[in-house]
């Protein structure tokens, strides 16, 4: 009987194994480990997410895509899919907008924010470090939108560096500051939620829509 029941177990255990296989095979089922900040608060550092080829991505889901650039590396990335193909696309002042509506409100995000040193410890996590200003006694420092109260005395850093967009879009633009711009046929423009420390579309171009891999299942 403890015979049978061994076998049994060795069966089921055969058959999970060979299910997860032909899953992570096809792409039905993918299991990821997220190694970067870029999508803090929703993704963070060390999260295990899974992601699917069985539905389709829509605006505002998270995908995994296949990413190569010479620059910043290659592997699968995570990012939000914020511009589908034909969407008229711009930043103005930190807020993300598609075809003329903010779309930033409907999701919890990340920015970083100008605040007094004396502050800034509050608002060290895991994630999150201050960058103190030289001869000054302000920080800058990652916050989630809605945890930026009165008390903070916080205002949002608008990054208008100029010509640090990618070289594709062929502007003068700045992170914070550019379009509007139309995303092409056949590509899409993803951002991170921690909008002011992610490498997304802004600095790698569009992402071609053959080199999403799936979809992450929230």
């Amino acid at each position: 009987m403890k015979k049978r029941a061994l076998i049994k177990i060795v069966i089921s255990v055969g058959v999970i194994i060979t299910i997860w296989e032909i899953c992570r095979v096809t792409g039905m089922i993918q299991l990821y480990k997220v190694p970067t900040s870029g999508n803090t608060p929703n993704i963070n550092p060390g999260d295990n997410i899974f992601a699917t080829n069985l539905i389709d991505y829509g605006r505002l889901d998270f995908i995994c895509y296949d990413f190569n650039d010479p620059k910043f590396g290659k592997g699968i990335w995570i990012r939000r899919v914020c511009g589908l193909p034909g969407d008229t696309v711009k930043m103005e002042n930190g807020t993300f907008f598609v075809n003329g509506r903010n779309m930033d409100h409907t999701i919890t995000l990340k920015h970083d924010y100008v605040v007094q040193s004396g502050v800034a410890h509050r608002l060290i996590d895991d994630f999150t470090f201050p960058f103190c200003f030289p001869n000054s006694d302000s920080c800058r420092i990652a916050i989630e939108d809605g945890q930026v109260t009165p008390d903070l005395n916080a205002h949002k850093f608008i990054n208008n560096e100029k010509g640090v967009l990618h070289k594709s879009f062929n502007q003068n633009w700045s992170l914070d500051n550019f379009g509007p711009l139309v995303v092409p046929n056949g590509m899409l423009f993803l951002l991170g939620d921690n909008r002011s420390n992610s490498v997304d579309s802004r600095l790698t171009g569009f992402t071609n829509v053959e080199d999403v891999v799936g979809v992450v299942v929230e």
